[in-house]
C-alpha cells in the first residue's frame, strides 16, 4: 500500500478556505453596503436589488438546512416593492428567491406554488389599494394569506411539522414585521 504525500497547503489558501464556507458572508456584505446606498439615494433599482439578494440568501440558506425554518422575507418586501416601486418589480423579486432558488436547492414542491400563488393575489391587492394605510393592510393580506395557505395546504395533507415550521412561524414574523417596523421600512424609501 503506498501512500501519497500532499503537499503543504499555503497560509492564504488556509484564509480563502475558510471564506469559502461562508459563502452568505459575502452577501451578506454586500446586501449591508446596498442597503445604506439604497437608503441615501432612495434609488428604485437599489431596492429591488438589496430586497432580492436578501430574500435569496434567506431562502437558500432556509433550504439548506435539515430543519427548514422558513421566515419568509420575500413576503414583507414583495408588498414593500409593490407600494413603493409597483407591481411588477414585486413579482420579478418573487420569481428569484421563491422559484429560482427552490429549483436550485431542489426544494420545490407543492406548497412552494401555493405560497407563489397566495402572495401573487396579495401583491395584487396592495396594488389596488396604494393610498391605504401600509401596516393595516399588510397585516390583512398577511393574515388572508395565511389563512387560504392554510386551509389549502391542510387540504393537500401537507404534514404539520411543515405547516408548522415554513408557514406558521412565517406568519408570525411577517405580521410581527409589520406591525413593528411597517412604516418606519416604508418611511426610508419613499
Amino acid at each position: 500500500m503506498s501512500r501519497v504525500k500532499r503537499k503543504k497547503q499555503r497560509k492564504h489558501w488556509k484564509y480563502s478556505k475558510k471564506f469559502s464556507r461562508e459563502p452568505a458572508l459575502v452577501g451578506y456584505i454586500f446586501l449591508a453596503v446596498l442597503l445604506v446606498f439604497t437608503m441615501i439615494s432612495k434609488n428604485p433599482l437599489l431596492l429591488f436589488l438589496m430586497v432580492t439578494l436578501f430574500c435569496s440568501i434567506i431562502n437558500y440558506q432556509t433550504n439548506i438546512t435539515t430543519v427548514r425554518i422558513n421566515p419568509e422575507p420575500e413576503l414583507f418586501f414583495s408588498l414593500l416593492l409593490t407600494r413603493v416601486i409597483g407591481l411588477k418589480y414585486s413579482l420579478i423579486m418573487l420569481l428569484i428567491p421563491t422559484l429560482f432558488i427552490d429549483i436550485y436547492t431542489a426544494r420545490l414542491d407543492k406548497d412552494t406554488f401555493v405560497s407563489f400563488i397566495l402572495t401573487i393575489i396579495i401583491n395584487h391587492i396592495m396594488y389596488i389599494f396604494p393610498t391605504f394605510n401600509f401596516v393595516i393592510l399588510g397585516v390583512t393580506l398577511v393574515s388572508i394569506k395565511f389563512i387560504a395557505g392554510l386551509m389549502i395546504n391542510m387540504a393537500m395533507n401537507i404534514s404539520i411539522q411543515e405547516i408548522f415550521f415554513e408557514h406558521i412561524i412565517g406568519f408570525v414574523i411577517n405580521l410581527l414585521t409589520f406591525l413593528a417596523f411597517g412604516n418606519i421600512i416604508l418611511n426610508l424609501f419613499i
